[in-house]
């Protein structure tokens, strides 16, 4: 069964729009990925990826533009174990190509979001998509087994800077990011259900969509129910710790001076208490046919005579 982070990428790149920039996907992929490098041979181009959709996605797009890899192959990630695909490009078009995408200007490795790839709206769009694709994850909680697991939305990039630029390319959007570091290595994330709700609305990925609303709207039944029950709880034991009290005041009476010695009020709620263990103050305040406050105040009474009796013992 595939993740929620390859169900994601899945969709992307499947629901591709025809009409989207291509040249702003690469864009986003290739930054997140650190893929584009420059040597004494020219520009070069490695696309590295451990999603098999994605690598056919990326591999079928750089050969609709007529650009084919010089060489393909897998290899094992030592840190994850994974295997992860790669198809490297060099010469003329490729050099073309990453110009055309501003990863390449006045002959040096642009390290800024290109402005040419991310002029129109749509293209950002198309620009997030990419770097989702090249170093995206997302989790939410299990829907089978209802796990305490949180919504976390992030894209891991090589760079602060990087990282940074992501974050005001999604604020223009409308969609609010931060950043942390880790492992040396610098995230975008965002942690709302909300806003990652909102962000997939954008992304035009309706089924990853309604999948993380349909949980997250499960999860707060679940809570609200949960938060329920506990106050119920709640109120139990807080039932069954005044009686317990009540109980103790009412036999420390008995036993010094006799439950004869209270006035008639004190002693039927005394005798009630006794005859109604279980009974919260309310139900009590009805068996005897008084009202609540009249009730606590007779049994403040009762605690209080019990206090003293307690300690002249």
């Amino acid at each position: 069964m595939n993740s929620f982070t390859e169900d994601i990428k899945e969709e992307i790149t499947k629901r591709f729009p025809k009409s989207a920039s291509m040249h702003a996907l690469l864009a986003g992929f290739a930054q997140v990925t650190d893929g584009v490098s420059l040597g004494k041979e020219g520009a070069f181009l490695k696309i590295v990826t451990e999603n098999g959709n994605t690598a056919q996605f990326l591999a079928s797009a750089m050969s609709s533009l007529n650009i084919h890899p010089e060489s393909t192959g897998i290899k094992s990630d030592v840190i994850t174990g994974k295997d992860k695909m790669y198809f490297e490009y060099s010469g003329d078009a490729t050099e073309d190509l990453l110009s055309r995408c501003g990863l390449i200007e006045d002959g040096e490795v642009n390290p800024d979001i290109p402005a040419k790839a991310v002029s129109r709206k749509a293209d950002k769009i198309s620009y997030i998509k990419g770097a989702f694709l090249g170093g995206g994850s997302c989790t939410i909680p299990d829907e089978s087994t209802y796990s305490r697991t949180g919504y976390h939305f992030e894209i891991n990039c090589p760079s602060l800077d990087l990282a940074d630029e992501i974050c005001d390319l999604l604020i223009s959007l409308d969609i609010i990011a931060k950043t942390l570091s880790r492992k040396g290595n610098s995230i975008v994330y965002i942690k709302s259900k909300e806003v990652i709700s909102d962000l997939f609305n954008m992304l035009g990925i309706r089924k990853s969509q309604e999948k993380l609303d349909r949980i997250a709207e499960f999860k707060d039944e679940r809570n609200n129910i949960n938060r329920a029950n506990n106050c119920a709880v709640s109120n139990i034991d807080k039932t069954v710790t005044a009686s317990v009290k009540q109980v103790q005041a009412i036999e420390t009476i008995r036993n010094e001076q006799g439950l004869e010695s209270l006035d008639r009020g004190l002693y039927d709620v005394a005798i009630g208490r006794e005859q109604n263990l279980n009974a919260s103050m309310s139900e009590l305040a009805d068996i005897l046919g008084i009202s609540k406050s009249c009730l606590m105040h007779r049994f403040n009474r009762i605690q209080a005579i019990a206090d003293n009796l307690r300690k002249q013992q």
